[in-house]
Formats: C-alpha cells, structure tokens, sequence
C-alpha cells in the first residue's frame, strides 16, 4: 500500500478513537508506520491532510453508492437503495463515519473541502435533485437534503451503539421510512 494511503488510514484510526484534535502528526505517522518527512512529503499541513483525508472517504463513499442502481426501480425504491448501501457503508467502515462526523460540522474542515468532498456525491446529488424536478421529493436546497438524509442515517447508527436490546432490521426500516416521509412531497 503506499504510503500516503497508510498516512490517511492512520488519520482515520486515530481520529475516531481520540478525536481530530486529539490526533497530532506524530501520532498519525508512527500509526502510519512512516516517517516524519514522509508525511509532510504528502501533506503541507494538518488541516491538509484532514481535508485530504475527508475526500478520500467520500470518494470511497460515492463509489458505493454508485453502484448496481437500474432505472427499472421506482424513485421510492432506488431512494431506498441509496439510504441502506450509506447506512450499511457507515455501519461497516465505523472509523469513517466518526471521522466523517467529526469533521463535516463546524470549523475543522473549510468550507471549500466540504464542498469538493460533496462533490464526490454529484451522482447522489443529482439524483436528489431529480426527485425534486420531478415533484417526487419537496423542494429544499440539494445540500439540505443531503444533510437531512446523512443525519438520518448517523442518528440511527447513534441509536443503534446505544440500545442493547432492539430488532435491528425493524430499527432500520423505522428510520428509512422516516426519512423517505422528512423529504418526499
């Protein structure tokens, strides 16, 4: 594997385990198991290398995401597709989605790597956007929905660490179906 790919699965690991802040770049390039030079090699600073970081998931994410949808579904169907491969993603990769949260609120990341890292989604996007064109979904801002549907998806993640005793597939067919009911028109 090369070496910046180890420097960003480090980043990942050690900031769902302490935090971002809590993550310096020594910890990360001994987690990466390089050096310091090689990290600064590849990335200018912390903030780029969170950024970077951020991106890459997201990449990852979309081509998940991207993958196995036919227009032979209906809207509500491929929405529900979409909604479960996120969950089922985030759920199985937990590093990166405590990563992804830690990072896509507040000042940690600019508003610039935010919007390229969304970029990556501009398939998840556009389809959102079909919905709304098509009368399917209410008319909000794409990135609003965007939020509504990842919030869904984290809150039940939440939900789910926290609860010892739950029917997980009713859990997960609970919040999906809320969500489809939060955004359709």
């Amino acid at each position: 594997m090369d070496r910046r790919l180890e420097v960003i699965k480090a980043t990942i690991i050690l900031s769902a385990e302490r935090g971002v802040h809590d993550a310096p770049m020594s910890e990360i390039y001994k987690k990466a198991g390089v050096s310091a030079g090689t990290i600064y090699h590849h990335f200018r600073s912390k903030d780029e290398l969170l950024g970077e970081t951020y991106i890459w998931i997201m990449g990852k994410l979309a081509a998940e995401l991207t993958g196995g949808l036919g227009s032979d579904y209906t809207y509500q169907e491929r929405f529900t597709k979409y909604w479960t491969i996120l969950f089922s993603y985030f759920e199985q990769n937990r590093d990166e989605y405590k990563y992804i949260e830690y990072t896509s609120r507040g000042p940690i990341l600019s508003k610039e790597i935010k919007e390229e890292g969304n970029n990556q989604l501009i398939e998840v996007l556009e389809f959102l956007q079909a919905g709304m064109f098509q009368n399917v979904l209410s008319p909000m801002p794409v990135q609003l929905m965007m939020a509504i549907v990842l919030n869904s998806v984290m809150t039940s993640l939440h939900y789910i660490e926290e609860q010892s005793h739950i029917n997980l597939d009713q859990t997960i067919n609970i919040a999906l179906t809320s969500c489809w009911k939060g955004i359709k028109a």
